[in-house]
């Protein structure tokens, strides 16, 4: 067992450990430390109480705040969906897109079709000549195409 001696040029007690003639002091923990750890305890439970933190089975502590970072990035996502537009083309150059629905009013189709074409002319690169867009139609499935004027 290790034994507790006073430290001769401190004059501070050791905890009775020993490293290669080393002896460990006893000091306490400075006053501003102590402090600080029992804020950061605070802090924590404040946080548990007021923030979902603690994980269940199934879900997790809604928190006093309720507040739900889950709720806010399905926002973010949704509003990135909704000003995304997706379209695909082939080797002849010819680009298909879905722009609406049969159910669309005819102002909404027309922002869609306005977003789709300026979304294709953004795309055009700086070294080509002319006209980027030379011909645009909509159709439904399986059904014939309108020319747009483009």
């Amino acid at each position: 067992m290790s034994e507790k001696h006073i430290d001769e040029v401190s004059g501070v007690e050791t905890t009775g450990h020993e490293w290669d003639g080393i002896r460990e002091l006893n000091n306490p923990m400075p006053r501003w430390w102590v402090w600080t750890f029992y804020a950061t305890i605070l802090w924590a439970i404040g946080y548990a109480v007021a923030y979902p933190a603690i994980p269940m089975i199934t879900s997790t502590t809604k928190g006093l705040l309720g507040f739900s970072s889950r709720a806010e990035l399905q926002q973010d996502l949704d509003l990135a969906k909704a000003g995304q537009v997706k379209f695909r083309n082939d080797k002849a150059g010819i680009v298909q897109a879905v722009v609406g629905k049969m159910s669309f009013d005819a102002p909404k189709l027309a922002d869609n079709i306005q977003a789709f074409l300026d979304k294709v002319s953004s795309l055009k690169p700086a070294a080509l000549k002319g006209a980027f867009v030379k011909s645009a139609y909509i159709s439904a499935t399986m059904s014939p195409s309108v020319r747009l004027a483009v």
